[in-house]
């Protein structure tokens, strides 16, 4: 019996064609505005443990991962906590009132600016990973792998009690509870 021959991989409809234009001319747009090595010091806040938000749009921190804000965890005594508010308290208190400058080091696929950011000179995503209260993305960068190790070592922020990687926990989530408002609705991260 013959086998059908192997279909090629590739674009074929129009449609498949022009959704890639679109996005390539996007990503182009948006590296063109904000591209890589530039620095922006927009007004920005803190929206979640790995993100903000400001005059220019969003920017996720470069190399690491955060709760997500409707996340929990368990701390050393094994009672659940809100880890995702946690995170953006303490993303907050590095932020304080310091002037933040951020600069882009790509755009990830839902166009939103990548970037290492400093509030007052100190780097806000190591920052975060050394306090404990984010994890180094290893699957995006190694930047923070050192400073996972000691907020572990140290039991510090989430390496107190028990947590869920923020991306496994976003895979099981990925609708919101419906005790949540639509525009709460967990955005990709």
């Amino acid at each position: 019996m013959r086998r059908p021959p192997p279909r090629a991989s590739g674009l074929k409809r129009p449609a498949d064609i022009v959704f890639v234009l679109v996005l390539a001319g996007l990503s182009l747009y948006a590296l063109n505005r904000w591209g890589p090595g530039e620095t922006d010091t927009s007004g920005y806040r803190a929206i979640d443990g790995d993100s903000l938000r400001g005059g220019h749009g969003e920017i996720r921190l470069h190399g690491i991962d955060a709760p997500e804000l409707h996340q929990e965890c368990r701390d050393e005594g094994g009672r659940i906590y809100a880890c995702g508010r946690r995170a953006l308290d303490h993303l907050k208190s590095l932020i304080a009132g310091r002037v933040i400058a951020c600069t882009t080091l790509d755009i990830d696929r839902y166009q939103r600016r990548v970037a290492r950011c400093t509030a007052g000179g100190r780097d806000l995503g190591g920052a975060m990973v050394k306090d404990g209260w984010a994890i180094a993305y290893l699957g995006h960068a190694l930047d923070y792998a050192g400073d996972e190790a000691q907020a572990h070592a140290a039991r510090r922020g989430l390496w107190a009690g028990d947590f869920e990687a923020p991306e496994d926990w976003r895979r099981q989530n990925r609708r919101a509870p419906s005790s949540l408002a639509a525009s709460e609705a967990l955005p990709p991260d």
